[in-house]
């Protein structure tokens, strides 16, 4: 679960690193860290 949240969380970073706004990387880190702990829980 943990390595498929990185690698999720690293796809995601790679398409917002087009777009310089920050914002949104840390909006859809939040989204995945809820999500994982989800999973977790």
């Amino acid at each position: 679960i943990l390595f498929r949240f990185l690698s999720t969380f690293e796809t995601i970073n790679r398409q917002c690193g087009n777009a310089d706004v920050p914002v949104i990387k840390l909006l859809s880190f939040l989204a995945l860290l809820l999500f994982c702990l989800i999973l977790i829980v």
